[in-house]
């Protein structure tokens, strides 16, 4: 958009996307911590168990479960799995659509500066 229509970026950019590209990550985020939590909540652990981290990751608790961690092994995999995957996959077909916006234009002399100004940013 700010490639092909530098003009409009401004009307593209509404505050109500910009809301939504602030609320995204919050949400992954959110619902990320309450599936580790809905999970913690059902192993049972024994009174004896220390956890000596001073930053207490999610698996480290999972170490002293007394029941099977089966669910909260595949719910970590799969939470960090979308976590990775999905903006990844955003951040790629941004790049996509920014690279086929300068392939679309005609002067090499102007897709040469776009790519230069792309690349330094």
């Amino acid at each position: 958009m700010a490639i092909r229509n530098p003009l409009l970026y401004n009307i593209a950019m509404s505050p109500n996307v910009c809301f939504k590209l602030i609320f995204g990550p919050y949400l992954m985020a959110f619902s990320g911590a309450m599936a580790h939590t809905g999970c913690m909540l059902r192993l049972t652990f024994s009174d004896a168990n220390t956890i000596n981290h001073y930053f207490c990751d999610i698996l480290s608790p999972l170490q002293f479960s007394c029941t099977s961690t089966y669910v909260n092994e595949l719910e970590v995999f799969i939470v960090v799995g979308i976590n990775i995957i999905l903006p990844s996959l955003i951040i790629f077909i941004s790049y996509g659509y920014n690279l086929s916006s300068i392939l679309c234009i005609n002067s090499t002399r102007e897709r040469t500066k776009t790519f230069r100004t792309c690349s330094t940013t």
